[in-house]
């Protein structure tokens, strides 16, 4: 019997976990194959949603303003200054 552990996004918890087991049968494959068919699909969704939010268009938009920097540098631009157009280090100021 092969057993799989998932971690999935709950509305009342940060996360979920489910665990989905396959019998030692004929269709053992086929069951497997759909259930990551299921994942892949919602995985999908889910990235499509993402790209979609305001949140992650305005964190593209200030990763293409400060493209030379990493992505934690961009967020915390963005988190402490959302309307920067220009970054220097310390010395360079």
């Amino acid at each position: 019997m092969a057993t799989i552990q998932t971690d999935l996004p709950d509305a009342e918890t940060s996360s979920q976990q489910t665990t989905h087991s396959f019998d030692d049968s004929d269709t053992r494959a086929d069951d497997m194959r759909d259930q990551l068919d299921a994942w892949v699909e919602d995985l999908a969704e889910l990235t499509d949603e993402a790209q979609a939010s305001e949140q992650f268009q305005q964190w593209l938009e200030v990763q293409s303003t400060f493209h030379d920097y990493s992505a934690r540098n961009t967020l915390l631009i963005q988190l402490q200054c959302p309307n920067a157009t220009k970054v220097a280090g310390y010395n360079t100021w």
